[in-house]
């Protein structure tokens, strides 16, 4: 806001608060709400006064601006600059000359009403157009005196009534010089006012700091009288001393010359005269060399003494200096390792208060490379997929209440962290074979899903961090923010975020040691004193054979039971395996293909005793740990996807392994130079038959979408129920499940299904037909047309 112009008018009128006052009563309600916007306490103070943007007790929030700018500098150069700027065209009057053709614009209303050209007169810095303006207020001035002195401001005048009398003319014209007269000796005295209160500040700031300085300067005078005292204080005392010492060599001189200890010289030389008062006595040439001698000695033992203890204190402060650079270097890195520790803590926290309440209702492995996979029923009915392996602290079961979510970075949590309260079982594959474990009593996809009756239990309303599950109570839960939303795009593109899961009932399991045994249709784990419910699919040839039941207590509609199984062996541990062939050498090491004669020569070279066949190399020990002692003396480079790479390494000694995503490439040097993304082609799946369940949206549309890649399709509802398809697959090369709009009842049935067929089954976390054709192509890996 700062205006070469306008600011030292400021300067002259900032304390004018009559002038503020007018200018306020002048602005709009909006522009006078925008002068309060930097100015909290302010607005608190006149809030009363205004309602939305307007203000609804004008005459009390002027009253109440002008105490606040009278108090506030910057609040009333606010004022001032939001008063021109909101007066364009008044503002106009001071850009052109002071004379009768502008005379003429203002009795036109062209620099606008009078009571703007009032405030304007009080501002322009020019005497002439001061002058000027005065005029015109005059002459607007002089016919209201008129109409107020003949009493016709209400009504016109009357027969009875004469005309206006030609006296008041002259008395107006005197009231209203006496008035500019008035105004101008205030203006004069405000002026006056405001130059003294002005030197005042001066003089009162010029009388701190003489305080101030005679302050010093009496503090100096007594600490100068303070040495001066300590001076003669320790001149008395030297003085005395000397005094003492003179005293005591005037006593010991006649004891001496009466009994002298040195030999008495035969040739004394005549004495010479007395030496005058204050010079030493005469003495040989010798005797002076000899002092000079005993004097230069005792200096530099002196200065000898003095630089030894300067050696000794610097030491003792360089070892105190290393000591301080230790503690500071390790405080250093302690704060490092708090600091990352904050920040993985941190990481944590955000992933836990993302993280969705679900429950398990089906374990199975994925067909293809998949591995073990948690079907997980959220919120409102749906499913998503979570690997088994990103659970903490141990692997889920059917039935088990979890938390999943999103973890950045590398989308696990951290396992070197303390676990939640209980036994942490060790991570292993639980159930029949990884396979589907059969359903829970009471569910059903008709009636409203449990989950959404149970997380009312869990999460408690508000955002009080849940701490138990109805009566039996889950301690572990750690806290869950009951306001998350359940992912429910269109596309099913946020199930696939979904990297992470803790379980939350891990300290609750229990396991129990027994023998399987089937009673009524119904299977048991019987033991020595107890028998405990299975809710495990279970084969009849499991009859009789001894496990590890991994029980859990009920609750809300699941009952207690036993929830995995991990058989316990009864057979001898069979002998090692010590013949690995060259495709073993391969997927163990994770090597491209490679010359046999290569690996025997770097198998010679290392010492291993081991006899090389032509199908393979046979060793003396157990393969793995032969392999595994071998794995960091591998010469081994990192080569990238493209073709000329590939082939210069074919050519180069050694072995070769695929370039990772942040491995740079051993040929071209290249970090991350993996093969160009494949292009939308027509695939050729050769008429091969597969079973699509679910993504009732798409429907059949599934069928005609992928007939064009020679894709025989039969598609099920997710919800009506597997019909046919109870009787056997038919043949299908595979089972994709879309996730989207399917019940989990259909899940955990179609799954035994595919189990007693053989089927391999997919998972699709999308129902489009470009998602479950990119699921079909990783797993069949048909070719392109």
């Amino acid at each position: 806001m700062a205006d070469p112009y306008w600011d030292p008018i400021f300067a002259r009128l900032q304390n004018d608060l009559d002038l503020l006052r007018l200018m306020a009563a002048d602005l709009d309600d909006a522009v006078l709400l925008g002068c309060l916007g930097p100015n909290p306490s302010l607005q608190k103070q006149l809030g009363p006064f205004v309602k939305g943007r307007r203000v609804t007790n004008r005459p009390a929030f002027l009253e109440g601006l002008r105490r606040a700018a009278a108090r506030d500098e910057a609040l009333r150069q606010i004022l001032f600059f939001s008063w021109i700027t909101s007066n364009a065209a008044t503002m106009k009057f001071p850009t052109v000359p002071a004379d009768e053709a502008a005379l003429a614009r203002l009795r036109a209303g062209e620099f606008g009403p009078p009571a703007k050209i009032a405030i304007l007169a009080r501002i322009d810095p020019r005497p002439a157009a001061v002058a000027l303006l005065n005029r015109f207020l005059d002459e607007g001035r002089a016919p209201a005196a008129t109409d107020v002195s003949s009493g016709s401001l209400a009504q016109p005048p009357t027969d009875h009534e004469g005309p206006p009398s030609p006296k008041a003319e002259p008395a107006s014209a005197a009231a209203d010089a006496r008035l500019a007269d008035l105004e101008r000796r205030l203006r004069e005295a405000l002026e006056e006012a405001k130059t003294l209160r002005r030197r005042l500040k001066e003089v009162e700031a010029e009388r701190h700091t003489l305080q101030q300085r005679a302050s010093q300067q009496g503090a100096e005078l007594a600490r100068r009288q303070e040495e001066l005292a300590n001076a003669v204080t320790t001149a008395a005392r030297w003085q005395a001393e000397v005094e003492r010492l003179t005293t005591a060599a005037r006593a010991a001189r006649p004891a001496s010359e009466g009994h002298p200890t040195g030999p008495v010289p035969v040739h004394l030389e005549p004495a010479g005269p007395p030496p005058k008062r204050g010079e030493p006595p005469a003495s040989s040439g010798g005797d002076r060399e000899r002092e000079e001698l005993r004097r230069r000695v005792a200096s530099l033992e002196e200065a000898v003494n003095r630089r030894a203890a300067a050696i000794e204190r610097l030491e003792h402060d360089l070892a105190e200096a290393r000591e301080r650079a230790a503690h500071r270097e390790e405080q250093t890195e302690q704060i490092e390792r708090l600091q990352q520790r904050v920040a993985e803590q941190a990481a944590e926290l955000r992933a836990w208060r993302q993280g969705i309440l679900g429950r398990v209702v089906a374990r199975t492995r994925e067909g293809g490379r998949g591995g073990v996979v948690c079907l997980v029923e959220l919120p409102g009915g749906g499913l998503v997929r979570v690997p088994e392996r990103r659970f903490q602290p141990c692997p889920p079961l059917e039935g088990e209440w979890v938390v999943v979510g999103r973890m950045g970075g590398a989308g696990e949590l951290r396992t070197d962290r303390a676990p939640l309260p209980g036994r942490q079982l060790p991570r292993e594959r639980l159930g029949t074979d990884g396979q589907a474990e059969q359903a829970l009593p009471g569910d059903g996809s008709s009636r409203p899903s449990q989950l959404d009756q149970a997380s009312e239990a869990v999460v408690e309303s508000g955002a009080a961090p849940a701490s138990e599950i109805q009566d039996q109570g889950v301690a572990a839960l750690r806290s869950i923010d009951p306001n998350v939303p359940t992912p429910a795009s269109s596309d099913g593109s946020d199930f696939v975020s979904l990297n992470w899961g803790w379980t939350l009932e891990a300290n609750q399991r229990i396991e129990r040691i027994g023998i399987l045994v089937r009673r009524e249709g119904e299977w048991f784990l019987e033991g020595d004193e107890e028998t405990w419910p299975v809710a495990v699919s279970l084969d009849q040839a499991d009859e009789g054979r001894p496990a590890v039941g991994i029980w859990l207590p009920a609750l809300g509609e699941r009952p207690a039971a036993v929830r995995a199984v991990r058989w316990l062996s009864t057979r001898e541990v069979p002998p090692p395996q010590t013949f690995a062939s060259w495709s073993t050498l391969e997927r163990f090491w994770r090597l491209l293909p490679f010359a046999p004669e290569e690996m025997a020569r770097f198998l010679r070279e290392t010492g291993v005793a081991c006899t090389i066949q032509s199908d393979g190399v046979s060793f003396e020990r157990d393969v793995r740990a032969v392999l595994g002692g071998l794995r960091g003396r591998l010469p081994l480079g990192h080569v990238c996807e493209r073709p000329a790479c590939r082939e210069t390494a074919r050519g180069r000694p050694g072995f070769w392994r695929a370039a990772g995503p942040d491995d740079r490439c051993d040929v071209c040097g290249a970090v991350d130079g993996g093969a160009e993304p494949a292009p939308a082609e027509i695939y050729d799946f050769g008429g091969l038959r597969v079973v699509i369940v679910g993504g009732d949206a798409v429907g059949a549309r599934y069928v005609e979408a992928l007939a064009s890649h020679r894709l025989q399709v039969e598609w099920h509802s997710g919800f009506a129920g597997l019909g046919p398809l109870r009787e056997g697959l038919g043949g299908a090369a595979a089972v994709v499940i879309v996730l989207r709009q399917v019940s989990h009842t259909v899940v955990r049935e179609l799954l035994l299904v595919a189990q007693a067929a053989g089927v391999p089954v997919l998972f699709s976390p999308v129902r489009g037909v470009s998602g479950v054709l990119r699921v079909l192509v990783e797993f069949l890996r048909p070719t392109r047309c």
